[in-house]
């Protein structure tokens, strides 16, 4: 983790950089793991706020109005960053937006947003939101710059925390894979590398002279164990039908599949579908227009198997 970084967010008119503007710009600059100075402004954007932004951040057009336009204050935030790279959730969107006015060309931007895609997998959601609720960093409540960013920022310790407990191995070969390339995140996990204690930073930078296998990579993965042959499945003379109610239970929060499988996800119409399932075979079996035969001098149809 750089010893030094600057976690930024913004809050704007709209999504498109080249039309919406900037309506506030929260910054905090970061020493190690702690916040040792703070910049927030609100910017007037010449424009009225749309309704859904102002229900967003709670910013009106009276909190902008008689606030210094961009150009009064890109002088602060650019002496505020200086080079230090720029920490954020979805870090493009913001750099995006400071980059079109010519500001923070050349620094480089770490994304939280993908940093916890590749620590966390399998988590159901990554907004800023949720991931600071799951590592206690304070509930989010209306997008409010300064505080967004502190999220981000301390977000980023908290990840960089996880990658430097990454398995030597794993770390090695990511390092090996991000060696000589523009990726971001590259130097990220060559410092959780020397942080882990398991190689010297001139090793770092070397990285592993080739592709690991994966036994070095996971000597615990289930792919590596031996093949456990099954008891033979036997018919049973007399099958019981399913239990719908049973089914739902194990679906359902709290169920069989939420304690065999964490991170399952409940949806409501997993426990609709199979009563749906059951009514459609019944219904299937029911004699339809195109089953019967037409005599004659009357219409005859199939006996249905279920009646």
């Amino acid at each position: 983790m750089p010893r030094t970084f600057i976690a930024l967010d913004l809050e704007t008119t709209g999504l498109d950089n080249a039309r919406d503007a900037i309506i506030e710009v929260g910054a905090a600059k970061f020493q190690d793991d702690r916040i040792i100075d703070r910049y927030s402004t609100l910017v007037n954007p010449g424009r009225p706020i749309p309704y859904e932004i102002t229900q967003l951040t709670g910013i009106t057009d009276r909190d902008v109005a008689g606030k210094p336009r961009f150009d009064q204050v890109a002088g602060q935030i650019t002496r505020f960053v200086g080079g230090a790279p720029v920490v954020g959730h979805n870090v493009s969107f913001d750099l995006g937006f400071l980059r079109g006015q010519g500001l923070l060309i050349e620094n480089t931007g770490l994304d939280t947003w993908e940093l916890a895609t590749i620590l966390l997998p399998g988590r159901s959601g990554y907004s800023l939101g949720v991931l600071a609720e799951q590592f206690g960093l304070g509930m989010a409540g209306q997008h409010r710059a300064l505080e967004d960013a502190e999220r981000s920022g301390l977000l980023f310790v908290r990840l960089t925390e996880i990658a430097a407990k990454l398995p030597r191995a794993v770390l090695m070969e990511i390092n090996r894979l991000a060696k000589d390339t523009f990726w971001s995140l590259a130097d990220v996990f060559r410092d959780a590398l020397i942080a882990s204690g398991a190689i010297g930073a001139a090793s770092a930078v070397r990285g592993a002279a080739g592709p690991l296998s994966l036994e070095q990579l996971a000597p615990n993965s289930p792919l590596l164990q031996p093949i456990r042959s099954a008891e033979p499945l036997t018919p049973q003379e007399h099958p019981e039908p399913i239990d719908d109610a049973e089914l739902a239970a194990m679906l359902r929060p709290g169920g069989a599949f939420s304690r065999a499988f964490p991170g399952f996800e409940f949806r409501p119409p997993q426990v609709q579908s199979p009563t749906r399932s059951r009514t459609a075979r019944v219904s299937s079996s029911a004699p339809t227009r195109s089953t019967c035969r037409i005599n004659s001098s009357r219409r005859t149809c199939p006996t249905s198997k279920a009646s």
